[in-house]
């Protein structure tokens, strides 16, 4: 009965506006554009601190407000949005949904008697981004196993449980503390919950580092390139929509200079070369001809290319703006397509138009490929067909702002963690 009392009554404290500016500043560092990883562990006890202080209706709408300011604060310049009107509604309510766990865990945690309570909030918060990735135009980006790339025998864990795993043990680990802290850290009242989730902990990081130990060098390996824009090229994309007496000749010196640089690869002794995406913009009437200088290349140096093109397309009677097909074709050292692949998920509000949503794989000698562009590997759904699929390879053009190429790259890496395959990854931008 007294212990029954006690936790009633430690619900019924009264929180501050403190616990909710720690939580706050934290929340700031711990996804986006300043991810400081421990701040992804700490920020969540201190909005446990907030609500659990609160009555529940004023103490959640208050946190949600926080909460998504703090988002807006945080992805400022990391999205297509950037800059735009937009902005600020739609990050504003995504930073919304994701208190979502929060109120959960303030309505339900109370009533359940013990160490039980602590497996709400991590219950709620992975299953609540697990229908984010599905139902969200920016699919997996935001995600919080993301902020703890630097620690790669923790994320090895992706291998076998996905994102959900990191997310898991991050907030259950910041519901343990507060667990801990509501019982003023006495020893005796809290040792077997904290052994608990750090014996979890600890085995998630010593079988991570097992992996990373036994994962030995391959005997044989090749040279790969990744071609990248240039100074020189860095106007290209516009150029496609200019004047065509002045355009077409500038997409050609583009594609030219890509050529030139693949060759120079090759006789460098690469074996596999890649463009980044959006390489060389080109149009439908203009693509057949750019390719067969794409193949004449592959052939004569014996090389598999990958060239990336933005194909304009013809416009539509009812709007002005130019549909583009973001593609990325492999070409074999005998000078054939294999693959011509169009981007599945093109970066929202774009133009691009998506493809097929299906990875096409290639049985060569250097092993069995495959492709994904960019914003393609935020969709862990549709990677995992390439693991399924045994893929070895996988050739993946980029293109990232200044701001999010590092987060970009990271969930490109967490992709082939997941799916066990080696990325080659060509970044213009950033």
């Amino acid at each position: 009965m007294t212990k029954g009392h006690n936790d009633r009554r430690a619900l019924k404290r009264p929180g501050g506006l403190l616990w909710l500016t720690i939580a706050f500043i934290l929340a700031v560092f711990s996804n986006g554009r300043w991810i400081v990883p421990i701040a992804t562990w700490l920020a969540p006890v201190f909005f446990l601190r907030y609500t659990r202080g609160q009555r529940p209706l004023p103490g959640l709408i208050v946190g949600a407000v926080a909460m998504g300011t703090a988002f807006l604060v945080s992805w400022q310049g990391m999205t297509p949005l950037d800059g735009d009107a937009l902005y600020w509604p739609v990050f504003f309510w995504l930073g919304v949904a994701f208190w979502l766990p929060y109120c959960a865990d303030r309505l339900l945690a109370p009533r359940i008697r013990g160490f039980a309570a602590t497996l709400v909030l991590p219950l709620a918060f992975t299953s609540f981004e697990l229908i984010y990735t599905r139902v969200n135009p920016f699919q997996s980006n935001g995600s919080l196993a993301y902020t703890q790339y630097p620690f790669l025998a923790l994320i090895q864990i992706v291998s076998v449980t996905g994102l959900a795993g990191i997310t898991f043990l991050i907030t259950w680990g910041a519901s343990v503390i507060h667990w801990a802290w509501e019982r003023r850290f006495a020893w005796r009242r809290v040792r077997s919950g904290v052994a608990a989730y750090a014996a979890l902990l600890a085995a998630v990081v010593a079988l991570g580092a097992v992996r990373l130990a036994a994962s030995s060098p391959p005997e044989e390996t090749v040279r790969a390139a990744a071609i990248a824009a240039t100074a020189r090229t860095a106007e290209r994309l516009p150029a496609a929509q200019d004047d065509p007496a002045t355009a077409a000749p500038l997409r050609q010196a583009v594609l030219d200079d890509y050529l030139a640089r693949s060759r120079r690869q090759a006789a460098a002794g690469a074996a596999v070369v890649i463009w980044d995406e959006l390489a060389v913009p080109t149009n439908s009437e203009e693509e057949p001809g750019f390719i067969r200088q794409g193949q004449e290349l592959a052939r004569s140096e014996g090389i598999y290319l990958m060239m990336a093109l933005g194909v304009d397309l013809e416009a539509s009677a009812t709007s002005s703006r130019i549909p583009r097909q973001n593609k990325a074709l492999l070409i074999d050292p005998d000078g054939d397509i294999v693959w011509d692949y169009v981007k599945s998920f093109p970066t929202p509000f774009g133009r691009s138009v998506p493809g097929d949503g299906i990875l096409p794989l290639a049985d060569t000698p250097l092993g069995r490929m495959t492709p994904a562009i960019c914003f393609d590997m935020t969709h862990p759904g549709l990677i995992r067909q390439a693991g399924r699929a045994g893929a070895e390879l996988m050739l993946n053009p980029a293109w990232n702002g200044d701001e999010d190429a590092a987060l970009q790259l990271h969930m490109a890496a967490f992709r082939a963690i997941e799916n066990g395959f080696t990325l080659l990854r060509a970044t213009g931008g950033g």
